[in-house]
């Protein structure tokens, strides 16, 4: 069998898609295993353990998307290989929820949102809590791996807010009715429950709504809360609140034991209770929590029984198990008759780490010594916890395994690969399990650990005791009922909770007796027999309060199974699609954190500069005024000057259509005799060549200007900045902005000099120029972008220059063939718009504090920059391919030039891609689809300062146009501007036309410039 592997460098996805690619794989016909990951060790060792890890797969790195399979047909692996990319693509949500790429955008569109839910990786889980907290949010952050000292910082801003922050490593929480992340569908009622362990919330909760009763709100800390410098801020908080909330009359505390100062923290406020609180800290004193007026439960069983005793006005009392005690001894005694001889160890398999925790507290007494990868008080470490030592208990959702992988209530591999082992070794006696229910848990999990352990009992000699129990109600959408006869069905000794499933395994392994178990259990409670419910609590006054103030309404930030859930709750849930910052670039990172430790004074100038730079763009009002010589018009511009696009670049280093395009306008020019001649002068440094930038005069694709050239003269009659640019060649093959050169070429050119030029120039004299801003406006209603497609653009310019044109004293045979140029050039107004982009740009640059994007342009082999608070700089990386359709069918990829050309203007001015949404036909080119033109503008909103309503999109309710790239918000987001462009040939020659997005090093090395500067101010 044939291992077939991709892996995409730098690409990241959410590991919950990756997980239902691996599905949609896994179930392809011909297909044996197969798994989608990012390239974290942990993934790699899952790798090894399926039998798909390659030399090729060890050399990926974190940031890496890797795609194995396995097929014994080479046809087969060909047609996936071939078709990948379908996989990836998700059917369209049925659920209706809104998305966004950042929160602030999500904040604009829902400014009601009062619960941030985070799940994106630990490294960046920090930056995104602290936003939601800044913008007034309650937040929960299910991301895990964050680090100590972040929580530290989130917890004090929380406080400094008044704001809930529930996590890191925050698993389950139900709030005011809401199943959030992992959490179970729940009775409402009056048991309040906070804890530093999703596990054991969601086991007490569902035990409390199995017997019949309901939770007011149920609050998770995360797993560190309770660590002496964290200082258990959230669970201080939250005990204060239920403490204060009508609608809750007991309360339920449960993690591990505090640390000393924060335990006395808990004492003081319990103190001060009028209502029963009870204290589940595993490990910890009975004696500490009884002294101060709670009641201490060493169990979440005996937590459960306990607030349910209490509701129903009885005395509490502890049963370690809830079946009969004939029916637990005739299991005990069938189940020592199946061990085999020698060796029997019990291997816990959780998902839930307090699950494995309570295992261990409650065996201890029973077995001895006990592993675990996350041992208890007296208990010993794995040396690896990805191997088995006599009896260990081992939590699979520990950041050991999570690490780049969905958690595994969601994503069960790690338990099936467990199980497969455990089968494998002669010494295991029993398997010990947890299975989890929710909304955004694995819609089936006791149907695969089933599945699993029918094919392990087929395979193997070894026949482990499998003894397990399931978390979760009636109400979840697996079915608490149906997932425990699912597994009964193959064998499965299942019972009604955690310990007591603990508990079964310790009796059948050991030789103690049903009774002295029992005894030893027993004795853990009884110092709270007998206490009942106070019956003035539930009468007393108290302030009404829903933890959020009103009903949740969710920003779900990272894995959309969690919006997805809400949804299904008919819980308010809008969807940030987020991605990391910069697509994860360290240097990225690290210029955006210092951004988020900037003194607000500083922050608050680059908001105004950018608001500045913003309002230029919008009061910006270009006119076409004249054609003229470059030489003439613009400043600086000399005979033995030739510009070109992009940024500098000498010319032994250009591509050679790019150099045609150079060479073109020194034989225009009249500088050279011949070809030789000219490569001669270049070479030599004779001839000057500078990036067209400088002067303001950006140039489409490979064409160069010349001194004498004719240049379309735009003004920006609001600040009184000029912009220029040549005029557009048509739509011959041969044209220098395709890397062309011949004599048709230089017969064109000599006629725009001694001819069109100078017709125009009258022409636009006599209209005293034309209004660009007016001939976009109503061009982006008739279907133009301005970039791509100038359809009505060059229709509406003909209309405004025809009666001036009319009234000129020249021959009517000129006229004509002036008119029929424009005519059969219908991108001809492209150039006019660039240079009118460009006018207005100009008025932007050197806006100190600013960020935003005043210039970008592509040579061939670099992109380049600019951005306002830094002039004419640019910042380069190298140059984008250019994705899209060709010409010839024929043509492939590598047979094209990457971008080049300045007419990106036009983007940067919020045309072209930007305003994408309004030429929906011109995302054809590059093989998209209507809905994808909608959906690049609203990217484009995502990314820019704001929208200019001058320029109005039909399509999308005639909103503005994304304006004034913020290289910030592009770090910030991962997206990239698009730009739309023509596709050249290796060869010279318009190969196609396409998008290409501009890199993200240049923004990333503007950034850095920025901040230099600022540090040097």
């Amino acid at each position: 069998m044939s291992i077939y592997v991709v892996i995409r460098k730098g690409e990241f996805r959410d590991s919950v898609v990756l997980m239902n690619v691996s599905r949609k794989l896994t179930d392809a016909p011909g297909i044996d295993d197969a798994l989608v990951v990012m390239g974290t060790d942990n993934n790699k060792e899952i790798l090894d353990a399926l039998g798909l890890l390659t030399d090729e797969i060890r050399q990926a790195t974190t940031e890496d998307l890797i795609i194995a399979f396995k097929s014994d047909d080479p046809d087969t692996g060909r047609l996936v290989l071939e078709n990948i990319d379908s996989y990836f693509v998700q059917e369209d949500s049925e659920t209706g929820i809104k998305s966004y790429s950042t929160l602030e955008a999500a904040l604009e569109a829902e400014p009601d949102a009062n619960l941030a839910l985070i799940s994106v990786p630990g490294e960046y889980a920090a930056r995104q809590a602290k936003k939601a907290l800044q913008k007034g949010l309650h937040t929960l952050v299910f991301s895990d791996n964050v680090p100590l000292k972040e929580e530290i910082r989130l917890k004090q801003l929380a406080e400094e807010k008044d704001r809930f922050i529930m996590g890191p490593d925050c698993g389950v929480c139900n709030i005011d009715g809401a199943a959030l992340a992992l959490a179970s569908i729940l009775n409402r009622g009056e048991v309040g429950v906070v804890g530093a362990s999703g596990s054991g919330i969601q086991e007490i909760t569902a035990l409390i709504d199995r017997a019949g009763y309901g939770v007011s709100q149920a609050i998770g800390t995360g797993g560190r809360d309770l660590h002496k410098d964290v200082g258990g801020i959230t669970m201080l908080r939250g005990l204060k609140t239920l403490l204060e909330d009508q609608s809750t009359s007991v309360v339920v505390l449960i993690g591990k034991s505090p640390a000393p100062k924060i335990e006395a923290q808990l004492i003081t406020v319990i103190r001060s209770s009028t209502k029963p609180v009870i204290a589940c800290f595993l490990n910890s004193s009975p004696d500490i929590w009884n002294r101060a007026g709670a009641l201490f439960a060493p169990t979440m069983d005996s937590a459960a029984q306990l607030a349910n005793a209490l509701l129903k006005g009885e005395e509490a009392s502890y049963n370690a198990f809830t079946l009969p005690q004939a029916e637990i001894k005739s299991i005990i005694g069938i189940a020592r008759s199946e061990l085999k001889t020698g060796k029997n160890y019990i291997r816990g398999l959780f998902g839930g780490g307090t699950f494995a925790g309570q295992a261990q507290m409650l065996l201890k007494t029973f077995i001895d010594p006990i592993y675990s990868n996350a041992p208890a008080a007296g208990c010993r470490k794995l040396s690896d916890p990805r191997k088995s030592e006599a009896d260990c208990f081992i939590d699979l959702g520990d950041e050991v395994f999570t690490r780049g992988r969905a958690h595994p209530v969601i994503d069960p591999l790690p338990y099936r690969l467990r199980i497969q082992d455990e089968f494998n070794d002669p010494e295991t006696g029993v398997i010990l399990l947890d299975v989890i229910l929710g909304p955004a848990c694995h819609p089936d999990p006791a149907g695969y650990i089933a599945e699993v352990l029918v094919d392990a009992r087929r395979s193997k000699e070894n026949n482990p005791i499998v003894i397990a129990s399931v978390c979760g109600t009636r109400r979840d959408p697996q079915d608490l009922y149906l997932q425990e006869e699912k597994l009964r069905k193959v064998g499965v000794i299942v019972m009604p909770s955690s310990a007591q499933a603990a508990v079964l395994a310790g009796l059948v392994v050991s030789d103690k007796s049903v009774e002295e178990g029992l005894a030893v259990l027993s004795s853990l409670s009884s110092k709270y027999m007998g206490v009942k419910l106070n019956d003035d609590v539930r009468n007393i006054v108290l302030q009404k309060t829903k933890l959020l103030g009103e009903k949740p309404k969710v920003i779900n930030i990272g894995v959309d199974l969690l919006a997805d859930s809400l949804r299904m709750q008919n819980i308010d849930v809008i969807q940030v699609n987020w991605s990391p910052p910069a697509g994860g670039d360290p240097n990225a990172i690290r210029l955006l954190d210092k951004w988020d430790s900037l003194d607000d004074n500083i922050r608050e100038r680059i908001q105004i500069a950018n608001k500045k730079a913003f309002d230029i763009f919008v009061s910006g009002h270009p006119v076409w005024t004249d054609v003229q010589p470059a030489g003439k018009v613009i400043p600086g511009y000399h005979s033995h000057l030739i510009t070109h696009a992009g940024p500098a670049i000498n010319f032994h280093d250009m591509k050679m259509i790019f150099k045609n395009g150079v060479i073109g306008a020194v034989l225009i020019e009249g500088l050279a005799k011949n070809r030789d001649d000219a490569i001669a002068l270049l070479e030599k440094g004779d001839i000057e060549l500078r990036p067209a930038w400088d002067f303001n005069v950006p140039i489409a694709g490979m064409a160069a200007v010349s001194y004498s050239m004719p240049v379309m003269v735009a003004e920006d009659i609001a600040h009184g900045t000029m912009g220029f640019s040549p005029i557009m060649e048509g739509p011959s093959f041969d044209v220098l902005r395709s890397g062309v050169y011949n004599q048709v070429v230089a017969n064109r050119w000599d006629w725009f000099r001694e001819s069109m030029g100078p017709i125009l120039s009258d022409a636009l004299k006599s209209a005293k120029g034309i209004n660009l801003r007016n001939v976009v406006s109503r061009s982006l209603l008739m279907g133009d972008e301005n970039h791509s497609r100038e359809t009505a653009s060059t229709l509406i310019l003909i209309a405004e220059l025809a009666p001036h044109l009319a009234l000129l004293d020249i021959e009517k045979k000129e006229l004509s063939r002036c008119l029929d140029f424009i005519r059969s050039a219908e991108r001809f107004s492209q150039n006019v718009l660039i240079a009118g982009a460009a006018a207005v740009l100009k008025a932007a640059e050197n806006i100190k504090y600013s960020t935003v994007v005043t210039g970008m342009g592509g040579n061939g082999v670099e992109m380049g920059v600019k951005i306002s608070a830094l002039g004419g700089r640019m910042f380069t990386a190298p140059a984008p391919i250019i994705y899209g359709r060709f010409l010839n069918p024929t043509t492939k990829i590598e047979d094209t030039e990457p971008f080049s050309g300045d007419s990106c203007a036009v983007t940067v001015y919020g045309l072209g891609g930007c305003a994408a949404a309004a030429s929906p036909a011109v995302t054809l080119l590059g093989g998209g689809t209507v809905q994808d033109a909608y959906n690049r503008t609203r990217e484009m909103w995502e990314i820019t300062v704001g929208k200019n309503p001058n320029y109005a999109i039909p399509t999308l309710s005639f909103e503005g146009t994304p304006t004034a790239f913020d290289i910030l918000k592009i770090l910030e987001t991962g997206i990239l501007p698009a730009s739309h462009a023509g596709i050249i040939h290796k060869t010279g020659g318009l190969a196609g036309a396409g998008i290409a997005r501009i890199p993200m090093e240049c923004f990333v090395k503007a950034l850095d410039a920025f901040f230099r500067e600022l540090e040097e101010a």
